[in-house]
């Protein structure tokens, strides 16, 4: 994610340096609710700035508008300011669909079968584990 269209935080009061704000974050959006908003620290030593940085959240199944916003580098929590894109995106049960933002526009990269092993599967698994080791 480069933030070449983002502003820098403006200097504080006798400090010439350009500084990154605290406030940097991306929030992402599914059909105008928030998914995620997260903290993110840009990286350089001077603008543009790039930030490298991913989430993995659930999401709700079939067309969805998703709209990822970068912004709060200039000091400012209010969308005023920042980056933005949005896509309509097919979610699928079952798959990851993989985005990204490359500062102009949001990117599905294709669908890949979800293989997280969560803690129920692991569960259900010793349970016929078990179920095998008492049937001998």
């Amino acid at each position: 994610m480069a933030d070449a269209a983002i502003p820098p935080a403006p200097p504080r009061e006798g400090d010439v340096s350009v500084l990154r704000s605290p406030e940097s974050r991306i929030t992402v959006k599914i059909d105008n609710e928030w998914f995620v908003s997260e903290p993110v620290y840009p990286l350089g030593d001077n603008p543009p700035f790039s930030v490298n940085t991913g989430f993995r959240f659930p999401a709700p199944v079939g067309q969805r508008r998703v709209k990822v916003v970068y912004g709060g580098c200039d000091g400012q929590r209010d969308e005023e300011g920042s980056v933005s894109a949005e896509s309509i995106v097919a979610v699928e049960k079952g798959f990851v669909t993989p985005m990204h933002f490359d500062g102009i526009s949001l990117v599905v990269d294709g669908l890949r079968k979800d293989n997280v092993v969560t803690l129920q599967d692991i569960d259900r698994r010793l349970q016929r584990v078990e179920q095998i080791l008492e049937s001998r």
